[in-house]
């Protein structure tokens, strides 16, 4: 008679289900984009403050932006790569510019709606490090709407939306893969801001409702370029209201 004798340590087996393994993933890769950024921001930042740029100037704040939105590109790229994935991508239908349309609506009402519900109660708003700058120099509110469209957007959706949905899709299905990834996004926005407390709170809630917005659209278009489009109009919409109540126009 014989027998199969297993011969892996029972130390290496896996742990974890694929649900936990799931979020445990995601949030790796989020940790590793923002420790990534860090890295590169100090290699960028650091030549242009010891040249003479205040920390708070707008090149500093730029420079910073560029630093963060290769870093998250790059942890994407090498997380499809590895794991030789894709992501949806591709010309937007009648459909899909519906999608865009609404989600445009949507994430900016939720988010003025929000905002104004919280300073009805009362709650102070929190100094996020883009205050100084654009006081200083308020047509930086429309390059920063720019690089929302041509940068930013495009990145973050296809690391948050793309790669950081999808990995968790793949495990907890839709609905948790868009929370859990919303939260995700929602989590780095507090290293916007220069200081905690209710008010940042609010914050976090207000950019969690928009990434869920953003994750339905992608699930329900299968094409990153609507919630690309969509997260791109609402900064651009945001920062043009900053602008004009500023005095600019």
């Amino acid at each position: 008679m014989s027998q199969t004798v297993s011969t892996q340590p029972v130390g290496s087996t896996r742990r974890f289900g694929p649900s936990v393994r799931a979020v445990l993933v995601a949030t790796g890769l989020v940790v590793a984009a923002v420790l990534l950024s860090v890295v590169v921001g100090v290699a960028v930042v650091l030549p242009l403050i010891f040249g003479g740029f205040e920390a708070t100037s707008g090149v500093v704040l730029v420079a910073s932006l560029f630093a963060t939105q290769l870093s998250f590109a790059v942890v994407g790229l090498l997380y499809l790569w590895r794991r030789d994935w894709s992501v949806s991508f591709a010309a937007p239908t009648r459909r899909d510019l519906t999608w865009v349309v609404g989600g445009v609506v949507a994430t900016v009402v939720a988010a003025i709606g929000l905002l104004a519900l919280s300073e009805f109660l009362g709650i102070e708003p929190v100094e996020s490090v883009v205050e100084a700058p654009v006081l200083a120099n308020p047509t930086l509110l429309l390059l920063l709407a720019g690089l929302s469209l041509v940068l930013v957007a495009p990145v973050e959706e296809f690391l948050f939306r793309g790669v950081v949905q999808g990995r968790l899709r793949r495990s907890l299905g839709a609905p948790a893969a868009i929370g859990v990834a919303s939260l995700l996004f929602a989590s780095i926005h507090l290293l916007n801001l220069v200081a905690v407390g209710v008010g940042a709170i609010v914050m976090v809630a207000v950019i969690f409702v928009v990434g869920a917005v953003l994750g339905v659209a992608y699930e329900r278009t299968e094409n990153l370029l609507v919630p690309i489009l969509i997260h791109g109009a609402y900064n651009t919409t945001l920062f043009v209201i900053s602008y004009v109540s500023l005095g600019g126009f």
